[in-house]
């Protein structure tokens, strides 16, 4: 669930008020969103979370008590969206005595057992998509029209029959096919006939396997790093993805390329396993004393990365290797006093370190120069620093986000310089 900034003081409540919750997939920008704009349009006081907040975090303790705290005679509209885990409900509207006569609870979900309950009023089931909207929207990505071409007119009735009338699939689907050659619809058709209607995950499979080897990896790479970073995928295809790498080895973690749950990136280090093929890796710093201590020696090992977070690690060796191979690297919450040594990320093109305690005197800016073709510089929060970087020899820099570094008062020169900057961020820079 996510967090929530409101007060639980009763008396802050105006006569109407909604709270808008999600889980997993962040659906800021879908569902919850369009919901949100609609009621606050209406005049009704809208309760969400903050813009910057982390998708997955915990249920702030300021939620659970303004959503108890209203009083009982006024009428509450609460919507949870995406819901997994019927604790979720339990917590934030377990009981319909804790609203006023006439409030409504919406719960969104893919499992229906979360919606089986005793006090349920009613479960809506979305109808599966009519023949004709289906093909409609196949149309729409196989031919950017409402309609198919012609000749693709009965090979496109067909597939879209195949697929069972899958929003997601359809849209995947037809994709992939946009103008390709007929043979390729043929052997799509060929594929998606082996595989049972509905099954979603082996539609998409298909329609993955078709793509050459570099985007395949962009597509796991996107999998592996959309819940860390502000990257949108359907959790569907997240799950797909991941399920993908999973492949690569069952049994043993360590084969795989890339790695995610903290159990098996802990076993993987400490036993040091598959240590030059690891690709991707996702450690959680929140139990800093074990993960620390057995990280130094592991991470070293791993000499092909080329995703990185470590967010909120105070020490993860002293970087013997250089990490030569790294696109990505998150690195929230570094500490100033920490030495790169030996770290030339020269391949570099992704670079996070917000909310970190880094200076304009922080000994690591030189490794920074080294990576001349970064793309993207993320400094935003970093509450200590008076002053951007030197950034001349990143020449390639699209993006710099320092906002809300409230001491910041001034931008380096070598920032003038940049020829290919489109987007510089400094909002929330009090003093600049």
């Amino acid at each position: 669930m996510a967090a929530y900034q409101v007060s639980s003081s009763s008396s802050s409540f105006s006569s109407n008020e909604v709270f808008l919750s999600f889980h997993g997939k962040d659906v800021r920008t879908s569902f919850a969103d369009y919901l949100y704009h609609d009621l606050i349009g209406t005049g009704i006081r809208t309760f969400r979370d903050d813009e910057e907040l982390s998708k997955g975090k915990e249920i702030a303790p300021e939620l659970l008590a303004a959503i108890h705290d209203p009083p009982k005679i006024q009428q509450k509209i609460i919507v949870f969206d995406d819901v997994d885990q019927d604790i979720q409900v339990k917590s934030l509207a377990g009981d319909r005595e804790w609203f006023g006569i006439g409030s409504k609870i919406i719960i969104i979900s893919r499992n229906k057992d979360i919606l089986i309950a005793p006090k349920t009023y009613a479960i809506y089931e979305p109808e599966v998509m009519t023949p004709d909207d289906s093909l409609k929207l196949f149309s729409h990505y196989a031919f950017g029209r409402d309609q198919p071409l012609e000749d693709y007119l009965d090979l496109s009735k067909i597939i879209v029959n195949t697929t069972g009338g899958l929003p997601l699939a359809l849209q995947i689907i037809g994709s992939s096919l946009f103008k390709k050659a007929k043979s390729v619809w043929t052997g799509m058709l060929k594929k998606l006939k082996k595989v049972a209607k509905n099954d979603v995950m082996k539609c998409l499979k298909i329609s993955y396997d078709g793509l050459k080897y570099a985007k395949q990896q962009i597509f796991l790479d996107t999998a592996w790093i959309s819940e860390s970073s502000k990257l949108e995928m359907h959790d569907v295809l997240r799950d797909l993805g991941r399920d993908i790498v999973r492949q690569e080895s069952i049994k043993k973690a360590g084969k795989r390329s890339r790695l995610w749950f903290q159990e098996e990136v802990l076993d993987v280090s400490d036993k040091q396993t598959g240590t030059s093929k690891r690709e991707g890796l996702t450690i959680d710093f929140s139990s800093r004393s074990r993960i620390e201590c057995s990280m130094n020696e592991g991470i070293a090992k791993m000499t092909e990365l080329r995703l990185l977070l470590v967010d909120y690690a105070q020490s993860i060796g002293n970087f013997t290797n250089s990490f030569s191979e790294l696109r990505w690297l998150s690195w929230r919450g570094c500490p100033n006093q920490y030495a790169l040594t030996n770290f030339c990320p020269k391949k570099l093109t992704v670079l996070d370190l917000s909310n970190s305690k880094i200076t304009a005197h922080w000994m690591a800016w030189n490794c920074i120069k080294m990576a001349v073709n970064l793309e993207v510089l993320s400094l935003s929060s970093c509450y200590q620093l008076s002053s951007t970087p030197d950034v001349s020899e990143n020449r390639l820099l699209e993006v710099l986000i320092i906002k809300d570094s409230e001491k910041l008062v001034q931008l380096d020169t070598s920032v003038c310089y940049l020829r290919n900057v489109v987007t510089l961020a400094m909002n929330g820079c009090k003093r600049n």
